[in-house]
């Protein structure tokens, strides 16, 4: 499956990505979440979003859930997650914000 290609039809299109890795999407009633959640609900594309998420994305808000929301879901249907970052891990600076990505430490 290409996300990218449909990209573009997201609700989320052209919005700053980085705001979908903050600390409070982890809270499932925080504001910020909520408001993510209230994005996604009538995105063209959140199946196919919430698809690949659930199946590539530990990281980050996607089609409507939280890290937690996908890993619950992955649980149930067994589902091993399949990075795409190829051994990458989000860094974080020492107030917690997400600031980008790099290798994991041997």
């Amino acid at each position: 499956m290409n996300l990218h290609g449909k990209y573009s039809k997201a609700a989320c299109a052209g919005i700053n990505t980085e705001m979908f890795y903050e600390d409070q999407i982890r809270t499932p009633n925080s504001a910020l979440t909520q408001q993510f959640r209230k994005l996604c609900s009538g995105c063209e594309i959140l199946e196919t979003c919430g698809e690949w998420a659930i199946k590539h994305e530990r990281w980050g808000f996607w089609a409507g859930m939280t890290p937690a929301d996908r890993e619950q879901i992955r649980k149930k249907k067994n589902i091993i997650v399949d990075d795409p970052s190829d051994g990458l891990q989000p860094r974080f600076d020492n107030s917690g914000q997400h600031t980008g990505y790099g290798r994991r430490n041997a």
